[in-house]
């Protein structure tokens, strides 16, 4: 009974441990696909930009694609790994993974709404862009009236 207790708290605190390191997981790929939406935005807008350097710029944007695609797969790979070494030790193969983002299309849909409403509600409002834009043209349509008159 001894043994059996001890084998019992062990396997507890593994579960425990599969649990926290799974709900890491989770906030890493949620910042994942921050930055998946973020990073190569920065560079395509830098690209766009630029004068220069154009090429750069698009290569690094197409380069950090795959490397956040690729973060996002071992970070998920890992996970289900985790699971299913669990699933061996405790002799559970209908032990179901759970996966990182949602079981279902409509929760990675919601994440990822949820993501950029958080992205958009950090940016300005967007009268305020307008409004600096058409005082932009104001005084570069006023400039071009004091230079058109002697």
């Amino acid at each position: 009974m001894k043994n059996q207790d001890k084998y019992e708290k062990m396997y507890q605190e593994l579960l425990k441990q599969q649990q926290e390191i799974h709900n890491r997981n989770q906030v890493h790929i949620q910042n994942g696909i921050k930055y998946i939406i973020f990073i190569p935005l920065v560079f395509l807008a830098l690209a766009f930009f630029t004068e220069s350097g154009k090429v750069i710029f698009l290569t690094l944007w197409i380069a950090s694609m795959f490397l956040l695609s690729a973060y996002l797969i071992y970070i998920e790979y890992l996970d289900f790994q985790i699971q299913e070494r669990i699933a061996k030790i405790s002799e559970n193969s209908d032990m179901e993974t759970e996966t990182l983002i949602g079981g279902k299309l409509d929760d990675f849909e919601e994440n990822i709404l949820d993501i950029l409403k958080e992205w958009e509600e950090s940016l300005p409002p967007r009268k305020k862009i307008e409004d600096m834009i058409k005082m932009r043209h104001l005084s570069e349509n006023d400039k071009q009236k004091k230079g058109e008159q002697p």
